[in-house]
């Protein structure tokens, strides 16, 4: 058995729009754990200025699949997608669209040729454009707040989840998107939606303490993940088998999912789960949560282990595209960059001055995007000459040894 079982005292969170609300203090584990220690080969980071927009919350940072564009949301609506300065000119272009929504702008999503991107938001409303921002689809089919918003690995569709209660995916072939299948089940707001790495499968999450599996191709309801006791705060698939999930909660647990069965849940955080992330190769579960832990499975040797990370909680977690790194930002303002495997700290870096709420690697690896509370939003080059453990071309034996990080 790798699981240890401890009681918690988990929070409950049911807006019914499915709204952050208050953090908890949560109760650290002594017991197992221990502070990373920090390797003699530190990373040094250097930032690209991005421009300031606004003061408010950026609520997303995402970077187009394959050219080095990177996309803000922020929390008055407005939307930016920045291309990265190129190094014959020295400066970066930016698109800016300052009425994408009338509320927040919650999420946003490229398709595979980085030529279209859309946009959710508390208005309920969901946004098609090119990427430069010149044309402009707004489709209003949810009667609620629009929380997320994921493309399929083809393009040919993307889903949107939103808190009146369903979510909705769209056939994305024609200019003007339209509805495909309509998700019918959850009874409160669903938080997040993903696909599966082929297109063929979506899972959502909710507040109503499940998540649930679908087919894309005829939008039936394929599995229920029921056994949470809070709000199901991400699930993910394996990229590897459509068939095996992680959800986590704010139950402060993680399971394990194979066809629909619950095969293992994990009980180390005593706070919020905030978010979740799978290796490539399947190899690695990562988890962060408002204990201030981290906690890796590696399902290969059945390990898992458990450290404070951050001094406070824990936002976001993100493996690198190769799989070698993770990071993580938190309420502390710190932005960490991490060795899979070993779990050494290869630095942490403090420039935001305000909680960090997202996080985004580049489809190289090459560069991190975060982005804060008060719209500061950072881009962090792992480029040489700086260390370049994620650069791209990276050896894939790297991530699947679980030993060492790329360094150069």
């Amino acid at each position: 058995m790798i699981e240890k079982t401890m009681s918690s005292s988990p929070s409950s969170r049911r807006a019914s729009e499915g709204a952050p609300s208050p953090r908890t203090t949560s109760r650290r584990k002594s017991s197992t754990l221990r502070m990373s220690t920090l390797r003699a080969d530190e990373l040094q980071l250097e930032t690209i200025p991005v421009p300031h927009h606004s003061d408010v919350r950026v609520t997303t940072v995402s970077f187009a699949r394959s050219h080095n564009r990177l996309a803000l949301c922020y929390e008055d609506g407005s939307f930016v997608v920045w291309e990265l300065p190129d190094q014959s000119k020295g400066v970066g272009v930016e698109h800016r669209d300052s009425k994408r929504h009338t509320g927040s702008c919650t999420a946003v999503a490229w398709n595979m040729g980085d030529s279209t991107v859309v946009t959710s938001g508390t208005d309920g409303k969901v946004v098609v454009s090119d990427f430069g921002l010149e044309t402009k689809v707004e489709l209003s089919e949810h009667t609620r707040s629009v929380w997320d918003v994921c493309f399929s690995p083809r393009s040919t569709q993307f889903v949107t989840a939103s808190a009146d209660k369903t979510a909705i995916l769209w056939n994305a072939t024609r200019d003007t998107p339209i509805v495909q299948f309509r998700l019918l089940g959850h009874t409160n707001a669903i938080k997040k939606a993903s696909f599966d790495s082929k297109g063929d499968f979506v899972v959502t999450c909710s507040v109503d303490t499940t998540a649930r599996v679908w087919n894309a191709s005829n939008g039936d309801c394929v599995h229920i993940l029921a056994g949470h006791h809070g709000l199901v705060t991400k699930a993910i698939f394996s990229p590897l088998n459509s068939n095996f999930l992680v959800t986590a909660s704010s139950d402060a647990t993680i399971k394990i999912w194979a066809e629909g069965e619950c095969t293992r849940t994990i009980e180390e955080h005593t706070g919020d789960v905030n978010d979740v992330d799978i290796t490539r190769d399947g190899r690695f579960i990562i988890t962060c949560s408002n204990d201030s832990l981290v906690t890796v499975l590696d399902l290969k040797k059945t390990e898992l282990k458990s450290f404070l990370a951050h001094d406070g909680p824990i936002n976001r977690v993100l493996f690198s595209p190769d799989g070698s790194a993770y990071a993580t930002v938190g309420d502390d303002c710190i932005v960490g960059v991490w060795c899979t495997g070993s779990n050494d700290l290869l630095g942490k870096f403090s420039k935001h001055k305000d909680p960090v709420h997202c996080l985004d690697f580049s489809g190289d690896g090459k560069f991190v995007a975060t982005g804060d509370s008060i719209g500061m939003a950072l881009v962090w080059s792992l480029q040489p000459p700086s260390p370049g453990m994620l650069a791209s071309g990276a050896s894939s034996s790297s991530s699947s040894s679980g030993s060492s990080c790329t360094i150069s």
